[in-house]
């Protein structure tokens, strides 16, 4: 009877020690979901497309040598994923700037580049390429893998995530500067577009280089010179215009003499070989354009070989009309004109009334 009653307490015992063992282990699982939950964004970190990570470790510091690609990555919640976009950037701004001569130039600018530098292979790999490695170049295309996988977090432990308005911004408005800073407004107003845009894209993206930041291009969206500038540019591109306009013409008049005069040394030499002169080889072309004509012309020959022929058309002109009274009378030489009567002393008017009747 005494093992009948120590089994049955041992076995009640047992009993609600389990069940306040399943209520604790209740509590303590519902808790850890609820940490779990909570720490889950900590925990379970996604890199999405376009995106690198660089991890932060409590108790190591910032991972150099390692950047996370696209993908699901488990960390301690302790630890902490640093995210960075590295898409092609756009970057646009307003700044004033001075010329070589100290006159104030407004430039709206537009900068892209990318926050490292991307690695590129060979469009073709059995074409032989120059082993650049960097965009411009058509042998060359963009690949999802950073060129150095320490250039990220490097960036992000020594300049952090505003690099944009830390280095990028300031080194773009420097390369501004030094260019502009070299030339007179005339001088940049009349400069070729490209040229002037590599410059400064030479510029910039060696600066950036430094910090291991990819620069694409630079563009000059508007340029804003002094009005009084403005006019004096155009004034000044307009006097030269029209003075290549003159010089033009003298160049033309010029060639124009030397046509004439190579002319007239031909007119020379056939009067000399054919013993005819210009003239009357022309007074023969123009006979042989008459004897064309089926109009009815008169020609009349000279009294010696050198005189030239006189064509007269003997149509009269249309709607002419010749009045016979207005010809020159015979052997007076006077022209006549209408013939004119003296009226009777019957025909004048109150001659009957001045006559005394029978």
């Amino acid at each position: 009877m005494a093992k009948a009653g120590d089994t049955s307490e041992t076995t009640e015992v047992f009993r609600r020690r389990l069940e306040r063992f399943k209520f604790w282990g209740t509590l303590l699982l519902l808790l850890m979901l609820f940490v779990l939950a909570y720490l889950w964004n900590n925990i379970v970190i996604s890199i999405y497309p376009g995106e690198r990570g660089v991890l932060w470790e409590r108790f190591g510091g910032t991972e150099l040598e390692r950047t996370y690609r696209e993908g699901t990555f488990l960390i301690f919640p302790w630890n902490r994923m640093y995210k960075y976009d590295i898409r092609i950037k756009e970057i646009e701004g307003e700044v004033a700037l001075l010329s070589v001569d100290g006159l104030m130039i407004n430039v709206w600018w537009a900068a892209r580049y990318y926050p490292v530098k991307m690695k590129y292979i060979p469009v073709d790999p059995e074409a032989p390429g120059t082993g650049a490695t960097g965009p411009g170049d058509p042998q060359y295309r963009l690949t999802p893998e950073v060129l150095d996988q320490g250039a990220l977090p490097r960036l992000h432990m020594f300049v952090g995530p505003d690099y944009e308005k830390k280095l990028v911004l300031p080194d773009v408005i420097s390369g501004l500067r030094k260019v502009f800073g070299n030339y007179t407004p005339e001088q940049i107003y009349a400069a070729d577009e490209a040229q002037f845009l590599d410059e400064i894209k030479d510029i910039i993206q060696g600066q950036l280089e430094e910090n291991r930041i990819e620069f694409h291009d630079i563009l000059i969206r508007k340029l804003i010179l002094p009005d009084t500038l403005q006019r004096a540019i155009h004034s000044k591109l307009t006097q030269e215009q029209m003075m290549m306009a003159h010089d033009f013409v003298v160049d033309r008049e010029r060639k124009e003499k030397d046509r004439r005069k190579i002319e007239a040394e031909g007119i020379e030499d056939f009067e000399r070989i054919s013993n005819i002169s210009i003239l009357k080889w022309r007074g023969i072309d123009a006979t042989m354009e008459l004897a064309k004509s089926p109009n009815a012309k008169v020609v009349i020959i000279g009294n010696d070989g050198d005189s030239l022929p006189v064509i007269l058309n003997t149509e009269p002109a249309s709607g002419l009309r010749l009045d016979p009274l207005r010809e020159s009378m015979p052997g007076t030489g006077q022209p006549s004109g209408p013939e004119v009567t003296q009226p009777t002393e019957s025909a004048m008017p109150g001659a009957s009334a001045g006559r005394n009747p029978g």
